[in-house]
């Protein structure tokens, strides 16, 4: 049975690599599904060096190499004049010197506490309550729809939740079952703007925007299974079960994220194992969920683990300190194919901080 897992997951490597360097014609891309792409890759990221919902606190910041850059540069060009048409030839300045590339920012502050913990001869249940925020947004530059007027495209999204989170866990093995059940509140903007747009709206990028509001009830499920060197992951995350009254349907949606994932250990005293996975979500392809990687981790003192993620467009370096009571990390992510759908990737940063359940 194990030896027909690891052939599976081998076969899904093997379809994604022949479908790596594909990408969409520049005419498909939206905003929104490259930020759903980009989302659930940062997620996928975040869950390889922790598990969510079980800490006190968790702070994860994803940016884009000169995205304040950006920003702080469009601020000024609008505070440049009081004459409307000089402040529009500044903003378009601003844009020109940006056009064909993207800018990614992307904040989570999480709030958790343990309950009661509750066992039943070998059955254990760990409870918990969460309270969850993001907010994200993805910006691209380009001249396509007039060559001498660029504009930015916007995509903006926040989420709010709090719940209920747990693991279900028996002596007589080493699975693992985690169940979620909480609120969620999502409002999202997709616009795009020239730099006339941004100098009338006196506005470029603006959460206060976000004003409706889709309100769901939604789960997660995940199943763990250990079967000696060898561990395999299974979740879904975000899956639907009612809609509240009030709830206005955000662009973004409430089609689940799905992933599957293999770690094989090979070598105890460096703790050296190779992972492959997948996620998915309806908005991009399949071949683009795809990712494989090795975790190097420390079995002595100082508490040090190294994580090297390969997917479709970028290569994640990860260093971390894990402790009892503190878990660091910074991330590298470098695009490693460039231009992708004709407009040009920027190397991404990300600092995360998590105080763990003890």
């Amino acid at each position: 049975m194990e030896i027909m897992k690891t052939q599976l997951f081998y076969i899904i490597v093997l379809a994604g690599l022949i479908c790596t360097f594909t990408h969409a014609a520049f005419q498909d891309r939206s905003e929104i599904k490259k930020y759903s792409l980009y989302r659930d890759r940062l997620y996928t990221d975040k869950l390889l060096t922790k598990e969510v919902y079980k800490n006190f606190f968790e702070f994860d910041l994803f940016y884009s190499k000169g995205v304040k850059t950006l920003i702080s540069e469009v601020k000024e060009a609008m505070d440049s004049s009081n004459n409307p048409l000089l402040k529009q030839l500044n903003v378009m300045e601003v844009l020109s010197k940006n056009i064909n590339t993207e800018k990614l920012v992307d904040i989570g502050v999480t709030f958790g506490t343990p309950l009661p913990y509750i066992k039943i001869n070998e059955h254990r249940l760990l409870p918990g309550f969460f309270a969850d925020f993001n907010a994200g947004t993805l910006v691209s530059i380009d001249n396509r729809v007039d060559p001498t007027d660029p504009r930015a495209n916007i995509y903006l999204k926040k989420d709010i939740k709090y719940g209920l989170n747990s693991r279900y866990k028996t002596n007589q093995n080493n699975d693992a079952f985690d169940f979620s059940i909480y609120k969620l509140s999502r409002s999202d903007l997709e616009t795009s703007k020239t730099a006339s747009q941004i100098i009338s709206e006196d506005s470029f990028i603006d959460l206060d925007s976000l004003t409706k509001d889709e309100k769901v009830i939604a789960a997660d499920l995940k199943y763990m299974q250990t079967l000696g060197n060898s561990a395999y992951l299974y979740e879904i995350r975000e899956f639907k079960l009612h809609t509240l009254s009030g709830s206005q349907e955000s662009s973004y949606g409430t089609k689940p994220y799905l992933r599957f994932e293999f770690d094989r250990l090979f070598n105890e005293t460096y703790g050296l194992s190779f992972f492959i996975g997948e996620h998915f979500r309806q908005r991009y392809k399949f071949q683009n969920g795809l990712y494989l990687g090795i975790r190097m981790r420390s079995l002595e003192k100082p508490p040090i683990a190294f994580i090297f993620k390969f997917d479709a467009d970028f290569l994640t370096f990860i260093p971390e300190l894990k402790t009892k009571w503190l878990i660091a990390n910074y991330k590298l992510i470098i695009p490693h194919s460039n231009p992708q759908d004709e407009i040009w990737a920027s190397t991404i940063h990300s600092i995360s901080l998590n105080i763990p359940f003890p």
